[in-house]
């Protein structure tokens, strides 16, 4: 091997793998051309699809087993544990992208879609966006040359979860709303609750409330009504998410903790781990900093483990955020920019939002506030160009408080003002209380006495229907 990358014949890649030159490759294609028949080239292409997806699915069976599926299969290949899976996943990417790409174009067989589908969990891990939307476009174009509806549901699945997780929510939806269409006509409820539960967070990301609960909630209902315990857990889980952002904390907390009781018993780590940072989160929101900070750590280190860099951030986002109610900002700054460099790095858009607003705030509270301004101001352009109103609404809220912190009332009065407006408009109870105790503190500055406490008791009241102990004190 040495020899033959010494003659520039065979080139070493990263990974201890190698490839052929481009001319050679050239070369090797004209060849197979003239020696082997049309009908050797598609054996030994079938052979190769074939190899890739008893990979694929024997790594699926490793990291998602709980996942929802076209077809799942018994490969004959075994990997040891998660890591050895995720590796080869890693390694075998570029491959699996262009068998995907040349079986649409020239083989098209269902083991594409069965291929793409069963990647659906690893992008979800990786969030290799490029590669995501590639493989499920591959997919879906065989689906539909084949006709198969059940099979266009399930890309169309995946490529709406791969535009919500890049943020762009209306691609999202289209291709949601489509897949729900596809899966009710092969009257296949497991895949429909699936979809309706992706719906919901493409709903819920956008601040549509209301839509996101009818979504999740009809999702739950088809999953209990057919037994379908991963899907129910999964719409429970979102459920509780759109309750925090409610302001309904309670609700939210025993939400989250019936999603990570079904989690553990289903074998769902992915979701036990998401359902744990969520509870975190509920916990801050609550004043119960001690168990926020058990449940975001032990969330960290089940998404280090499973190689999840978005969950990662997420659960570092939430511990800036237990520092953050300690006192420990330094700490929590810290933090925050461990989250802001593992967010950019998986390109999730609406994940560095949340981060530069964790960094913002505690940049802010450690008197830092121009820091905290210009972070939150590129929070809140991401937020606006991505449609994300739940980062909209709290970046103008942080912006509010920094102007605030740099005496700058009127900026901060339209900020403030601006987020209130938001926060209304979606149903974000908590952030238009604390938006709402930001005016009341702007009135009290300029000497309108009766205007600040006409804000402080509405303040006051939000936050104790929501439960949010830190804003009542």
């Amino acid at each position: 091997m040495e020899e033959l990358v010494a003659r520039c014949l065979v080139e070493e890649r990263p990974r201890h793998r190698y490839g052929m030159h481009d001319l050679v490759r050239l070369y090797a294609a004209g060849r197979a051309r003239e020696e082997d028949s049309g009908a050797e080239r598609a054996a030994a292409f079938d052979r190769l699809l074939e190899w890739c997806r008893d990979g694929v699915e024997a790594a699926a069976r490793v990291l998602y087993p709980e996942n929802l599926r076209l077809a799942p299969g018994q490969p004959r290949r075994d990997f040891a544990d998660q890591r050895q899976a995720l590796d080869w996943l890693d390694a075998e990417l570029p491959t699996l992208v262009a068998v995907a790409a040349h079986a649409a174009r020239c083989r098209p067989r269902p083991e594409v879609w069965l291929l793409a589908d069963s990647l659906r969990g690893y992008f979800v891990l990786r969030l290799r966006i490029r590669e995501w939307i590639s493989v499920a476009e591959s997919g879906l174009r065989v689906a539909e040359e084949l006709d198969d509806q059940r099979a266009q549901g399930a890309m169309r699945h995946s490529l709406g979860l791969a535009y919500s997780r890049c943020g762009d929510s209306v691609a999202a939806q289209r291709h949601l709303r489509r897949a729900l269409a596809s899966h009710q006509s092969a009257q296949w409820p497991q895949g429909c609750a699936a979809v309706l539960v992706c719906l919901g967070g493409a709903y819920f990301q956008q601040g549509q409330l209301g839509p996101a609960v009818d979504a999740l909630e009809e999702a739950a209902e088809i999953a209990g009504r057919h037994g379908l315990a991963v899907q129910e857990t999964a719409a429970l889980g979102d459920l509780g998410e759109v309750c925090r952002d409610l302001g309904q904390f309670h609700r939210a907390r025993d939400h989250q903790l019936a999603a990570i009781a079904r989690c553990k018993s289903l074998g769902m780590s992915r979701g036990e781990a998401v359902a744990l940072a969520n509870l975190g989160f509920v916990r801050v929101e609550l004043g119960e900093l001690g168990l926020a900070r058990e449940h975001l750590d032990e969330a960290h280190r089940r998404f280090a483990a499973l190689g999840s860099r978005d969950g990662e951030a997420y659960a570092l986002i939430g511990l800036a955020a237990v520092d953050r109610g300690v006192g420990a900002l330094s700490e929590a700054l810290d933090l925050a920019e461990r989250a802001v460099r593992d967010a950019e790095s998986v390109d999730d858009s609406s994940l560095v939002v949340e981060a530069l607003l964790a960094r913002a705030e505690a940049a802010r509270r450690l008197g830092r506030p121009a820091e905290a301004a210009a972070d939150a101001e590129r929070a809140s352009s991401l937020a606006a160009a991505q449609d994300y109103r739940r980062g909209l609404a709290r970046a103008c809220l942080e912006l509010g408080a920094a102007e605030l912190a740099r005496d700058r009332d009127e900026p901060a009065r339209q900020h403030c003002g601006r987020a209130v407006r938001l926060s209304r408009e979606q149903g974000y109870r908590s952030t238009e209380a604390h938006a709402t105790t930001l005016l009341a503190e702007l009135d009290a500055r300029a000497g309108r006495a009766e205007d600040a406490a006409a804000h402080a008791r509405t303040a006051l009241s939000a936050h104790r229907q929501t439960g949010h102990r830190a804003g009542e004190a």
